[in-house]
């Protein structure tokens, strides 16, 4: 449908609608009107009626003293005339014929049944006056006054289906004459007994503006309304046709300077869009007025502007690649970083197994290592921002038994819910005997989260997990997981924001427990992936139940069990050459390599190792990447040029940090045999060994992860010697270099916050904070990680983080200084 067609359309539907609307307007206009003036006019007549009455009451006074009197049968007593109620009920009996207006009186104490209060409009109004009477005499101002009756009024549907208004106001006892006159007739004992037979109170003596009865007026609306429904009528169809005249001259208005115009514009926006911006600015209507004529100006410079900006576009896109490109090597690095405290985290722990260790402490020390290789299984994919942003991370059913998986999960958690002081129990149904098809990787990842999430936020009772599945059809199950905590719980505002990236269900959490808010947003997507969902219901103080629900097929397939890697029966001819600038990564590799029998020895870069190899006959070579002076790229591109002019092949292997996706080729491209991400463990060094030594079998290499814990302490110096091999001489010397350290960061994170430079800033950042994990300094860690994000992000209150950070600082540097080393 074209524009003039829906103009003309949407024209004649606001006539019609501005119509309708008038026409209510008027009505509802006409009949308040209407209802005014009936108002008014009643009071009118009523007053009047009043009026007439107290005149007719002065002429009685005068007429009695002249001998005459007044009685109820005056027509057939001669000598008296008519008392004033019974003149005033003649005379509205003669207006009953009139179609309009009719009055009546009304009594509560009527002398002959002819003035009762009968109908509903009657007691209505008769209460409404006693109530202004009652108000009159509460006032002292009216005192020997004249009370100021006010008529009420209503409108009331008849019997024959029409609106009636009626209106009534107060016929007091407005003069001395009345009052004596109906004080001595109700003296009468006929009167008191006629009283007594109505109900109402016998003998009452009246005084001066009491209440004696009332002027009923009856009004037929409709009546009224029918005899001025022509004005109302010809004031629509007057309003109507100049509404018609006045839109019609909008219309064409409209019409010339509008609608042409902008039809004319968008059969050029449409060449436009289509991609010809071939276009002669010149053809390019400006007709019309105002704002369409203005409008016609902008689409012309659009147009050149378009024209003129395609090289900035080109600029633009290679500088969103050169961004993205920097992203990726600033994630790198991150990587990096992240992997060398992991590495001494699991590196010490396999040495420490190595060693004589009571039952207690290898069971800790062995829970430790399967922790942490539980990690390594899932850092790839929680550090690869850019996987998580695609949507490309994976899921790898296998065979799964579920008490497996839950034995892991309670050797990772029980020790935690045991330094609390918490119950921790995990119950199966029968059902849970299967074997399932499902990711045990990730399957576990979520219950640690919920499961690890639930003990942080209980202080009294315990943790619980029912674990239960249910037949769906066929092979096809779901497997259900309850995780049930008796905690602070949670508000219902809270829960609704629980699952949002970074946040957690209250701010103050952040502070008293800690945390990033990432955990929960994880978790709800790891479900999701694996075809389930979550729910949670909470009570603030009493608790929180998370429950997920996971589709998975059952199988008659067995666990495949884990093959070990020889690693007791190697020879070598030739020392290995540990390439590597980091001291604890140097300790954890040296020492796991001494321990299978090999001979080690070190070079701090590439350029020490090239001149190394210069001298000595290697035959392995472990090369990290990121090295000062000569990195491991360079140094192997040059040990290769040696080998061009006659040396014997040396087998290089990449031990890096570094677990973005095309590192491993970029380490293959520089000439390495081999790539093996850290953190360095003994079953990784064994399958280098079993590929590259005396047993040669196919393997693969292995990408790791790390996951600082959420633990928020200043110093944990326990975990702190485990990466030192219990040696307090090296961690002291550790210790001083990272207080050196920190405080020249410290320098440098202000100075990147004062020049709002959030790149530097974020490296400094993280900087601190993979020293800070080194040496288990978790708030530290927390608030440095917490900067990151928030440099990432290029907002938050960085004034506010740097004195966190400054002041979580200054508590290190005092709990280390109370470490007696020489004890330790």
């Amino acid at each position: 449908m074209g524009l003039r067609k829906k103009f003309f359309i949407v024209f004649l539907a606001m006539a019609l609608f501005v119509s309708g609307v008038l026409f209510i307007v008027l009505k509802s206009s006409h009949e308040m009107l209407i209802e005014t003036d009936v108002i008014r006019l009643g009071e009118v007549v009523t007053n009047q009626v009043v009026a007439d009455r107290m005149a007719y009451s002065k002429i009685v006074e005068k007429l009695q003293k002249d001998g005459f009197g007044a009685s109820l049968d005056s027509h057939s007593n001669i000598g008296f005339i008519p008392l004033p109620a019974q003149f005033v009920r003649e005379v509205s009996n003669s207006t009953s014929e009139n179609n309009i207006y009719s009055y009546q009186l009304i009594s509560q104490w009527n002398l002959n049944m002819e003035q009762g209060i009968e109908t509903d409009f009657d007691t209505w109004a008769w209460e409404k006056l006693q109530e202004q009477e009652k108000l009159f005499k509460l006032d002292p101002t009216l005192e020997d006054k004249a009370f100021p009756w006010n008529a009420v009024y209503r409108i009331e549907r008849n019997d024959k289906g029409k609106d009636v208004m009626y209106l009534m106001t107060a016929d007091p006892a407005s003069s001395a004459s009345c009052v004596n006159c109906h004080n001595k007739y109700e003296n009468k004992s006929e009167i008191i007994s006629m009283r007594k037979s109505q109900g109402i109170v016998a003998g009452k003596q009246w005084e001066l503006n009491d209440l004696m009865g009332g002027i009923k007026v009856s009004v037929p609306l409709d009546e009224i309304a029918q005899s001025t429904s022509h004005i109302q009528r010809d004031a629509l169809i007057s309003i109507f046709v100049a509404l018609i005249c006045c839109f019609g001259i909008m219309i064409s208005l409209l019409y010339i300077n509008v609608i042409n115009p902008i039809i004319a514009l968008t059969t050029l926006i449409k060449k436009v869009t289509g991609g010809n911006i071939d276009i002669d600015a010149e053809e390019i209507p400006v007709s019309g007025q105002g704002e369409v004529r203005e409008l016609g100006f902008e689409f012309r410079n659009m147009v050149q502007d378009i024209e003129n900006k395609q090289d900035e576009l080109a600029n633009a896109l290679q500088g969103a690649e050169d961004d993205s490109k920097a992203k990726g090597e600033f994630l790198a690095n991150m990587s990096h970083e992240i992997r060398t405290p992991m590495n001494g985290v699991i590196g010490l722990s396999e040495l420490l197994l190595e060693r004589n260790l009571g039952t207690q402490e290898r069971e800790f020390v062995e829970k430790i290592n399967n922790s942490g290789n539980n990690l390594l299984a899932i850092i790839n994919d929680i550090l690869d921002f850019s996987k998580i942003d695609a949507g490309k991370m994976t899921i790898d059913p296998v065979v799964t038994n579920l008490k497996e998986v839950f034995s892991e999960v309670r050797d990772t958690l029980e020790i935690h819910a045991a330094e609390k002081g918490l119950e921790f129990a995990i119950e199966f149904d029968d059902n849970c005997e299967k074997n399932f098809i499902l990711d045990p990787v990730r399957f576990r990842q979520i219950v640690i989260n919920l499961a690890g999430n639930a003990l942080k936020f209980t202080s009294d009772g315990g943790v619980k997990i029912n674990v239960r599945s249910q037949h769906v059809k066929d092979d096809d199950y779901n497997v259900y997981v309850d995780v049930i905590d008796t905690g602070i719980g949670m508000s219902n505002t809270m829960v609704n924001k629980l699952f949002e990236e970074y946040t957690q269900a209250d701010s103050s959490t952040t502070r008293r427990y800690g945390g990033t808010g990432l955990g929960l947003t994880i978790t709800k997507k790891l479900v999701e992936l694996m075809g389930g969902n979550v729910t949670v219901s909470c009570i603030l103080n009493v608790g929180c139940n998370f429950s997920f629900q996971i589709p998975a097929k059952i199988t008659d397939e067995v666990v495949k069990e884990k093959e070990d890697v020889i690693s007791d029966k190697f020879i070598f001819n030739y020392p290995i050459l540990l390439v590597e600038d980091n001291k604890i990564n140097q300790t954890v590799a040296r020492n796991m390599l001494q321990n299978l029998g090999a001979e080690v020895e070190l070079a701090n870069n590439g350029q020490e190792a090239y001149d190394m190899i210069l001298e000595t006959e290697y035959e392995l070579i472990f090369m990290d990447c990121q090295m000062p002076i000569l990195d491991g790229y360079k140094a192997t591109r040059k040990i290769r040029k040696l080998e061009e002019d006659g040396d014997k092949h040396r087998i290089i292997i990449a031990m890096t940090a570094n677990a973005m996706k095309g590192d491993k080729e970029k380490c293959l491209a520089a000439g390495m045999d081999g790539f093996s991400s850290k953190p360095v463990s003994k079953k990784k060094i064994c399958e280098v060994l079993s590929l590259y030594c005396e047993y040669q079998k196919d393997g693969e290499t292995l990408d790791a992860e790390i996951i600082v814990p959420e633990v928020n302490e200043i110093y944990n110096l326990k975990q702190a010697m485990a990466i030192c091999d219990n040696s307090a001489e090296l961690l002291e010397e550790i210790t001083g270099e990272f207080i050196q350290a920190f405080n020249s960061t410290m320098i440098e994170i202000k100075d990147a916050i004062e020049r709002s430079d959030f790149v530097e800033l974020a490296l400094h950042s993280h900087s601190l904070k993979g020293s800070s994990a080194n040496m288990y300094a978790s708030e530290i860690y927390k608030i440095s990680s917490e900067l990151e994000v928030a440099a990432l992000q290029g907002e938050g209150d960085f004034q506010k983080y740097y004195l966190e950070v400054e002041d979580a600082c200054q508590r290190f540097i005092v709990e280390a200084g109370a470490v007696d080393w020489a004890v330790l």
